[in-house]
């Protein structure tokens, strides 16, 4: 019973009239939970109350304890209620809870990149004015993670799940600061009040502080060791990180497309969570400086009860309270103070039920930003973290119709085209770009025909210099033959058009068939065509051959030259024509053979030699053999000068005519 005189309650609530005293005080508090009290005020002169300023205002009740000290419930009136006016004032229901809880209040969409828990933590803490004691140093390291329509409560308490962290606060008059815990070091505070709590079943000590009137003792099998399953985006490799010892009984496999930290978090605080409770004490009693989150000393429980040994510490992990001014009712569950801590119940991760929409993102408009495995960024526009084109997500993957070791299709996505996101598993924290949208203004490509479909590429300037690759597949027109030209043009085609330059590679043979016309049009530049070793072969089997160059014709070969024409061969210059030969020169014929000029024929060179079975002279007019040197004439038969009018031989100096021996 509480002693005479003895003012059980405290309240320090600086917005509340003058005079306001607390009647009494019902609530839980837990590790890893926002903590929640309904206090009952009592305010003696309502006529200064005002509802709206007492909601969302610091308060902190007082549970004064026999051995003078006070245990403090500090938190924000989250909910007041006015219940009754009677004679001696107004009486109100007053809900206290931490800041923490204030943030299921608020959601976000963003996007927190190369990051830690701690860091990631901190900015959504700290963003809502929240007193944070400690947080432990060390803390993994994500590439990315997502916080996308969960309110900001559910997204920390998922990543101190993760992290394997438990959370508790301390409390005081004026304030109560947020302790985030890893089970790792540093000793837990210590409860208000009794040195030690002691199991003395006796009437005579009911509604002591430091009596427990009854308990309970409970032993929970627990999982030895867990394995984080986390295969690679390629398949190629599965890292099992395992928490705990003896044979893993428990396995969970993460499908992450953006990498996991080795040693990452996750294995260890789900066997916190699986082993925490596994041995626990159950105590009732007035109880009424346990905190959670706090260790006392339990002293009397009976050894097969006992927490760890006898008389050893034990952590207050939940309770509920009732106090009022006469009496004061705890019902607490104890764990050893060496134990692991809960983590919080993860909240369910957010699910991404479907693809999203998202814009391509990098430094310049228009081009391609990448990473070597062909990944890119994107811009959600749910995303309010404000980062850099360059930076607003992590590296995502692309998915391509084929993928091998250096073979497959290959298509990147510019900066500015509107992606197709999905999410593998649905998990928010692991985007793949399926593919991308035409979203005005970026319309689809406008072809001559909407029967035409295919493809265009472009950096920039008209259509007329884009690449492309379209196929025209549409019925002919007024009866036209499959294939052929109607009145609306080809029927069907296949186009391509290079924006510059057009490669091609072949490692063996090119063979090509065209059963209609062949026609090819260089508008500027030179032709090359380059047999490094082989022949070349052109053959026409029906038709002609027509050779038209308007400038100079040159045909160079290293090795001899044939020209085999079945039928007449004609060869039309219109200016002079010259042979130059090294070596000798023969123009054979079966039949006759014929050179004829106009204005003479002229024949020069060293020694000229005409020979043939029978040599003709023959001309309409004169006949003229002239020699600078001597003239000879030698015949192994005769030799018979003839003319019809007169025969003249004339020489300067002598003439000789001589016949026989």
């Amino acid at each position: 019973m509480t002693p005479a005189g003895f003012d059980p309650f405290s309240l320090h609530w600086p917005q509340a009239p003058g005079g306001s005293s607390v009647r009494s005080i019902e609530g839980h508090e837990a590790i890893s939970r926002p903590f929640r009290y309904e206090v009952a005020v009592n305010v003696p002169n309502p006529g200064r109350l005002s509802l709206d300023g007492l909601v969302d205002s610091a308060c902190a009740v007082g549970i004064n304890l026999a051995s003078g000290e006070t245990r403090w419930v500090n938190g924000i009136a989250t909910e007041v209620e006015a219940v009754g006016f009677g004679p001696d004032g107004c009486d109100l229901r007053v809900v206290l809870e931490p800041t923490l809880a204030l943030l299921r209040r608020s959601s976000h969409c963003r996007i927190f990149q190369d990051k830690s828990t701690a860091d990631i933590l901190k900015a959504v803490i700290e963003a809502q004015a929240i007193d944070l004691k400690t947080m432990p140093s060390e803390a993994t390291t994500w590439p990315y993670r997502v916080q996308y329509n969960e309110t900001d409560l559910d997204f920390v308490e998922r990543l101190a799940a993760d992290e394997g962290w438990s959370y508790y606060w301390l409390h005081s008059r004026t304030k109560h600061e947020l302790v985030f815990h890893d089970g790792g070091g540093g000793a837990l505070p210590r409860c208000p009040g009794p040195a030690a709590i002691s199991a003395v079943p006796s009437p005579s000590s009911m509604q002591q502080e430091d009596v427990i009137e009854r308990f309970t003792v409970a032993r929970r099998g627990a999982t030895d060791a867990i394995a984080l399953v986390t295969p690679d985006p390629a398949l190629a490799d599965v890292r099992r990180d395992t928490a705990g010892s003896g044979p893993v009984t428990r396995e969970e496999c993460w499908w992450p497309v953006v990498s996991v930290p080795k040693g990452a978090a996750p294995a260890k605080g789900r066997l916190k969570a699986a082993r925490a409770v596994a041995s626990s004490v159950r105590v009732e009693g007035a109880l009424r400086g346990l905190v959670a989150g706090h260790c006392v000393r339990v002293e009397g429980l009976p050894p097969g009860a006992a927490l760890k040994k006898e008389d050893s510490d034990g952590c207050v992990v939940d309770l509920h309270l009732h106090a009022t001014v006469h009496e004061a009712s705890v019902v607490a569950h104890l764990v050893p103070s060496d134990a692991a801590l809960p983590p919080p119940v993860a909240p369910r991760a957010p699910h991404m039920a479907g693809a999203q929409l998202a814009l391509v993102s990098g430094k310049e408009p228009d081009t391609v930003w990448a990473d070597d495995l062909g990944r890119v960024m994107v811009r959600f526009p749910w995303d309010s973290s404000g980062s850099k084109p360059e930076a607003c997500t992590c590296w995502i993957p692309v998915m391509q119709g084929l993928s091998g070791a250096d073979w497959g299709t290959h298509y990147m996505p510019r900066v500015g085209q509107t992606a197709v996101v999905t999410f593998l598993d649905g998990d928010p924290d692991q985007p793949i770009v399926v593919g991308t949208l035409h979203c005005a203004p970026r319309t689809p490509p406008a072809f001559d025909a909407p029967e035409r479909f295919g493809m265009r590429s472009k950096v920039g300037g008209p259509k007329s210099l884009a690449s492309e690759f379209t196929i025209l597949d549409r019925k002919p027109t007024r009866g036209d033959e499959e294939g052929s030209e109607g009145e609306d043009g080809p029927a069907e085609q296949v186009f391509l058009q290079a924006q510059a330059d057009l490669m091609v590679n072949v490692a063996r043979d090119w063979s090509s068939t065209v059963e209609g016309k062949l026609s090819s049009t260089v508008t500027t530049g030179d032709v090359d065509l380059e047999v490094k070793q082989g022949a070349l072969t052109a053959n026409i089997a029906q038709g002609a051959l027509t050779l038209t160059v308007g400038g100079q014709h040159s045909i160079e070969s290293k090795g001899g030259v044939t020209h085999k024409v079945t039928g007449d061969a004609v060869l039309n210059v219109s200016g002079a024509l010259k042979i130059a030969v090294d070596g000798p020169v023969t123009i054979e014929g079966k039949d006759s053979v014929t050179i004829e000029g106009k204005k003479g024929v002229t024949i020069k060179g060293g020694p000229v030699e005409i020979s043939g079975s029978k040599v003709d002279v023959d001309s309409k007019g004169a006949v003229d053999i002239s020699a600078t040197g001597n003239l000879s004439q030698k015949a192994t038969e005769n030799i018979t000068a003839e003319a019809t009018l007169g025969l003249t031989n004339k020489a300067g100096t002598s003439l000789t005519n001589q016949a026989g021996t």
